[in-house]
């Protein structure tokens, strides 16, 4: 007999397959050697003209119940409604978590908690952002961990260029979830 959260799990992946297929098929034809995620229809576009932010829910994840204070403060001029926890249970079900990592104890007190919750809440776009990380990184590496990855302190220019890389490997998670899945059944 399958469980609830199964069924929710597969009507989930359902309503997603059509967005993950368009997201992987204007991924698919960028042009040989742009960075991830550059695709001509998007090209010279700021960040912001692509990407709505307003309206969006985000949880700050933090030690610190004033931690990330420059994403806090852009998230008020964005329109963005957010919070703070200190648990992974009080992001769900928003937009967006922001993990201030340092004020956690570090990747390795966190990790078990994030894999449960990337599983979990797969629609949830992650970042992780830490001091310790030696360069942002938006690239596919860490799906299983985040979406994306900013160093400390984090420059409101570095933040909205990597939101769309964000939301296309969020999109990525869901699609190779999905094939799992798919494969599991």
């Amino acid at each position: 007999m399958r469980s609830t959260m199964e069924n929710v799990v597969d009507r989930l992946f359902a309503s997603l397959r059509p967005s993950v297929s368009l997201m992987n098929r204007l991924y698919a034809s960028r042009p040989s050697g742009a960075p991830h995620g550059a695709h001509p229809a998007l090209a010279g576009l700021p960040p912001a003209m692509f990407l709505p932010v307003s309206g969006k829910r985000l949880c700050i994840l933090s030690g610190d119940p004033e931690g990330c204070p420059r994403i806090r403060r852009w998230a008020q001029e964005m329109g963005v409604e957010f919070h703070n926890a200190s648990t992974l249970e009080a992001a769900v079900p928003d937009d967006w978590l922001i993990v201030d990592v340092d004020t956690l104890g570090g990747i390795t007190a966190i990790v078990d908690d994030l894999l449960r919750f990337r599983l979990c809440w797969p629609g949830v776009e992650v970042i992780l952002v830490s001091a310790e990380f030696d360069t942002d990184d938006t690239s596919a590496e860490r799906l299983a961990l985040s979406d994306i990855s900013l160093r400390l302190p984090v420059t409101m220019s570095r933040l909205e260029a990597a939101l769309p890389e964000m939301v296309i490997n969020n999109l990525a998670w869901q699609d190779r979830l999905s094939e799992l899945h798919l494969a599991a059944s």
